[in-house]
């Protein structure tokens, strides 16, 4: 079949969709995708969109460059976390084989490791995301700098960073190439702490971080180009509190140096993180037909940052205004309310919100409006608030300490009575979210939330347990005393004693001197003095006391005269914290409801999210990690004296010591999920059920666990839909309709697996020699990053009837082949009475280096392109296979992935396997799985397309059809548009002339016959090529009267005069036996006319919007009128 190059004719424009918000159903987030505009060249496609995606505003988060929750989808970036020392600064160097042998080369390892700067061992890959074109990713950088994708494809990425034109190329599969970085589009950042040395770790000076994308480049040579203008910005991006105090101490003995006892602690710090970048901001994008301008404006949440106020779009070399697209914004304002630390100020207290998205065509008229509303902004805190739960979602607690309590009593008694309330809260985590889209027709969506519930793990503590002895004193200030033994502490315990001296002789006066009661604790064992309290009368007295276990102790109470009782009362708690789940919340929110309103139907519809099982819609699928405070909060931390002796104190920290969001950057996700329409399932429904899968915390190798390392990313499947099931409601129950099940597989071919190391040390020491004591200083955390292939392999399709007895089943299997190109090659379904039907689809990387055109398509990276599609038939046992079609592809030895010729297997009837050869196989076999083959093609192939040539832009400008006649183009508008196309013609067989790029003498803008341009020139000049027979017809008009159509005459050629008016336009000279359909376009627009092989036209208008209007034809009449009605207009 020829290649169709013609343009379609131009669909009516679309009105503003509504009804199509809704959530991530994995996670429950809302999200919505607002379309734009898209530039598009001969080859390239580049879309501009906003898209809203959140479960909720974390308290620290700071807004996009187009308000909270959205983002603006333009150009691309690739973007870097920084782990350890920058990659491109440090060298990445294995430890030795054995973390359990201490040897001097491990200590010299992890040393080295400890002590490294900017430019020092690198112990950790940094981890790199991309996001450009639809698509996205992420890779690191192995040993030797070569770029390792985590979720693995045909994408070639090449890393250059000391390039000033770009330091990152990604080749897709087709060729296209994208650039990012170099000197004009690379975003640096250095950080700054306050708080103290220990706040962590600075990047003092500049550090790449972000790399955007300044062009893209098509493997037939066209190109799309991004520029910035450089932006500096300041901000503080976090804050994190800590709590250390002292346990436990142990004295040291005499030596040298000023520390010989371990110090008492009781810290509070907290730090402060802030960010300074060397940035860049998008401010203009070029194509061969027009350029995207960006306006920014300052904005007041971040000094020296912006937001995007407008996006402009123009025609090539003009400077008006094509069509404008305004975003307007309004701040919440927290104002006094939840400011708990030092570090927030003005600019953390205010946030944007885009508020509406206007489109405004070129006379700043506007037609299509977007509104948004969103819950009680001003309700918000200020960045960097305490108000936060564990996850970082608002909770409006007046928190004074951002550190949660311990769970356990013995690790709570060393802290503040009143930590911090962490825990979530759904009337605050819903604010600033998301509620209503009122779309330019007028018909809104309105989004109803609700909390994320499940299972939470919540802390029992163990029973208190009290001892208590009584006594009087006798005589006027007589000592009694008297004593009890606590039976065996069970485990360490933080005891509170009190002792309260009662006056028993009323309100009269007491001799303080000597009427008094005092109490103590000791050791049981050894009878040492742990605690001692004195009260006088009507005076209670409090003191903690630490007690082991496995040991017992001795409460002695003496009370001095008869009016003194001295009451003492030890209570502790022992045994151990227990952990159960209950019904609970989580953080951040999840869609419940969206009400979608269509003003024009006068209709109001309702679709529902169940996050749970369809067997049991009360029930929870959720999936969230343990978040018990004392796992997730405290840690034992040590330090050492000069004489080492080891200090052990308890820390708090405001930051988890886990990663709570384990499930590929969520922390709640959801294995059933079941989508609603209708309140009650009037309308159906579908059952969507998940995979979860969570990654895992890295290995401990040596000493501790670390906080904030990262984890070992095993969850390859997470999140992928394993089915979909279609269901209506009857009566109490459900009947299916349509049941599809989806088989995912990580194929281990390509699969890698690389290794991170987290090395710390809380102290130094360092003998000579090397003793073993010295490696107890170091923890050290292994996690393995993951390179997976991961595709779905088959889909079962099964259909019910009312009575759910199965109507059909279709299995559709898909194999990957071959891991060099990662693409489909076969495509298997098996049939109801058992039969199997497969396209196999070779690509270039499935041939060896033998022929031309497939070396440099692989040279090109033009990977994707087919070169043989054969479809064959089995039987179910896989034998007896026939072939039933196939086409085959030739390619032009230039590498674009231009085709040259195409053929088809030249009978209709099947062929036998045995008599057929793959262009990649032996004679009479099935390709072998992965291996590749010398190209030869089989003689069962006929030539079906040929003679195919196209032009410098990679343009269609010839084709012929096997026995057929050729068919050729003519392109215009900068090699952009097809303006003619001949059948049974040569490219050098026909003429056409509408004027519209000439600059020839007589050439005139005006009202042509189609297009905007005409000549007053008549005479034509054109050579015949050969001795067919021409003929020539045109356009004319006399003055300002009619266009009129000059019928075919014979043309002798070079020269003709056309005559009949003083304007002429659509001139067409081709054969006698040929025929020319011609366009005319308007750039960025669309398709203007239509002229076909009888000179017959059909004209398209479109109104100032670029939307089609009215449909006319060759005597300009409307044969079809569109109006475009918007909500106030």
């Amino acid at each position: 079949m020829a290649t169709e190059v013609l343009p379609p004719a131009p669909n009516a424009g679309q009105l503003g969709r509504f009804g199509g918000v809704g959530p991530s159903l994995f996670t429950g987030a809302a999200q919505q995708q607002i379309a734009l505009f898209t530039i598009q060249t001969r080859d390239l496609k580049v879309p501009i969109s906003l898209s809203y995606h959140s479960s909720g505003v974390k308290v620290d988060e700071l807004a996009s460059r187009t308000g909270l929750g959205w983002v603006l989808n333009f150009g691309g970036v690739i973007n870097r976390t920084v782990y350890d020392v920058p990659d491109e600064f440090g060298t990445f160097k294995s430890p030795p084989t054995s973390f359990n042998n201490r040897v001097p080369t491990l200590y010299n390892y992890l040393k080295t490791a400890v002590q490294s700067d900017y430019t020092g061992q690198d112990t950790q890959p940094d981890v790199f995301n991309f996001n450009f074109n639809g698509i996205s990713g992420k890779f690191i950088l192995d040993s030797i700098k070569h770029p390792i994708l985590i979720d693995e494809s045909n994408l070639k990425i090449e890393p250059a960073f000391s390039g000033t034109t770009w330091n990152f190329k990604i080749t897709d599969g087709n060729g296209t190439q994208y650039f990012f970085g170099g000197s004009q589009a690379t975003e640096n950042t250095k950080t700054y702490t306050a708080g103290g040395t220990t706040c962590g770790k600075t990047y003092g000076s500049p550090i790449p971080t972000a790399w955007y994308l300044n062009k893209i480049k098509s493997a037939k040579g066209d190109s799309i180009v991004f520029k910035y203008t450089p932006i500096n910005y300041f901000y503080s991006s976090a804050v994190s509190e800590s709590l250390t105090r002292t346990p436990n101490t142990g004295a040291g003995a005499s030596c040298p140096g000023t520390q010989t006892t371990c110090e008492t602690l009781s810290n509070d710090i907290v730090c402060g993180l802030s960010l300074s970048t060397q940035g860049v901001a998008l401010a203009e994008v070029d194509f061969d037909q027009g350029k995207v301008t960006i306006d920014n404006i300052s904005r007041a949440d971040v000094n020296g940052d912006v937001l995007i106020s407008n996006i402009n779009v123009y025609k090539s070399a003009s400077t008006t205004v094509l069509k404008q697209f305004s975003l307007a914004y309004i701040y919440s304002n927290s104002g006094t309310n939840y400011v708990s630390n030092r570090y927030i100020g003005g600019s953390e207290k205010v946030r944007p919100f885009l508020q509406s998205v206007v489109e405004k065509d070129a006379g700043s008229v506007a037609a299509q409006k977007y509104l948004f509303s969103y819950d009680d902004i001003n309700g918000l805190p200020p960045r960097l608030s305490f108000a936060q739960d564990h996850y970082g979602y608002f909770n409006g607690k007046n928190n004074t300490i951002f550190v949660p309590p311990a769970d356990d009593p013995y690790i709570q008694g060393m802290f503040p009575a009143f930590m911090g309330d962490r825990s979530p809260d759904s009337a605050y985590a819903k604010k600033g979210l998301l509620t209503k889209i009122v779309y330019p027709t007028g018909g809104s969506d309105s989004l109803v939330y609700e909390p994320h519930k499940g299972l939470v793990t919540v802390a029992i503590p163990p029973p208190n347990k009290n001892v208590s002895q009584t006594v009087t004193g006798a005589g006027i200030r007589s000592a009694v005393t008297a004593s009890t033994t606590s039976s065996v502490i069970l485990k360490k315990a933080g005891g509170v004693f009190t002792l309260y001296c009662e006056g028993l002789g009323g309100s009269g006066t007491y001799d303080t001197l000597h009427q008094f009661a005092e109490a103590e604790v000791d050791d049981a064992a050894t009878g040492s003095r742990l605690l001692y309290l004195k009260a006088l009368p009507f005076e209670t007295k409090t003191g903690n006391v630490e007690l082991d276990p496995g040991q017992t102790y001795t409460i002695k109470v003496t009370a001095y005269g008869s009016v003194i009782a001295g009451n003492a009362r030890l209570t502790y708690a022992d045994g151990d914290v227990t952990y159960e789940q209950q019904l609970g919340q989580f953080g951040g929110m999840r869609i419940a409801k969206v009400i979608t309103l269509d003003p024009a139907q006068n209709n109001t519809a309702i679709k529902r999210f169940y996050y749970a099982p369809l067997s049991n819609l009360s029930a929870h699928s959720s999936n969230t990690v343990i978040d018990a405070a004392s796992i997730l909060y405290y840690k034992d931390y040590k330090s050492i004296t000069n004489c080492e002796t080891f200090c052990t104190y308890k820390q708090g920290s405001s930051s988890s010591l886990y990663n709570l969001f384990v499930y590929d950057g969520d922390n709640v996700v959801y294995d059933s999920v079941i989508e609603g329409f209708g309140n009650n399932f009037e309308n159906g429904g579908i059952e969507h059920l998940f995979t979860v899968r969570a990654d895992i915390p890295a290995h401990i190798a040596m000493g501790n666990d670390v906080k904030g390392a990262p984890l070992s990313n095993i969850g390859w499947d997470n999140g992928h839909e394993t089915n979909t099931n279609y269901f209506k409601r009857n009566g109490a129950g459900y009947l299916y309709s349509r049941k599809i099940y989806n088989h995912f597989v990580n194929d281990s071919r390509a699969k890698e697996t690389h290794y991170g190391y987290v090395i710390t040390n809380e102290y130094t020491i360092e003998h000579n020699p090397i003793a073993s004591t010295d490696y107890d200083q170091f923890d050290v955390l292994q996690y393995n990053i993951n390179s997976n292939w991961v595709y779905k392999d088959s889909t079962r399709t099964t259909e019910y009837d009312a009575q759910q007895n199965i109507i059909s089943s279709h299995l559709e299997v898909n194999r990957y082949d071959n891991p060099k190109h990662f693409n489909l090659t076969r495509s298997q379904i098996t049939k109801s009475n058992g039969q199997l039907l497969t396209t196999l689809t070779t690509y270039p990387q499935d041939y060896t280096t033998s022929t031309t055109f497939i070396n440099n398509l692989v040279t090109n990276h033009v990977l994707d392109v087919p070169v043989e599609t054969v479809s064959y038939r089995q039987n179910a046992d896989g034998i007896n296979t026939n072939i039933i079609s196939g086409v085959l592809r030739t390619y032009k030895p230039d590498g674009k992935g231009l085709v040259d010729s195409v053929y088809g297997i030249k009978t209709v009837n099947l062929i036998p396997l045995v008599s057929f050869k793959f262009s990649n196989a032996g004679f009479g076999v099935l390709p072998i799985t992965g291996t590749a083959g010398a190209y030869a093609k089989s003689a069962s192939y006929e030539l079906r397309l040929n003679s195919i040539s196209y032009d410098g832009f990679g343009n269609l400008t010839e084709q012929r059809v096997e026995n057929g006649p050729f068919i050729s183009y003519r392109w215009g508008y900068n090699s952009t548009y097809p303006i003619a196309k001949a059948a049974n013609a040569e490219p050098n067989e026909f003429y056409y002339e509408g004027f519209e790029e000439s600059t020839a003498s007589g050439v005139t803008t005006g009202t042509g016959h189609t297009g905007v341009k005409y000549t007053t020139n008549p005479l034509v000049t054109w050579t015949k090529p050969n001795t067919r027979s021409f003929v020539i017809s045109y356009w004319y008009r006399s003055g300002t009267g009619a266009w009129q159509f000059r019928k075919e005459q014979t043309y002798v050629g070079p020269n003709f005069t056309m005559s009949g008016g003083d304007s002429f336009d659509d001139i067409r000279i081709c054969p006698a036996d040929a025929q020319i359909n011609s366009f005319t376009f308007d750039p960025m627009l669309g398709v203007t006319s239509s002229t076909d092989g009888k000179s017959e036209t059909t004209y398209y208008e479109y109104d100032s919007f670029q939307r089609l209007m009215n449909v006319k034809d060759k005597d300009g009449n409307i044969v079809k009128h569109t109006d475009y009605h918007y909500s106030g207009q």
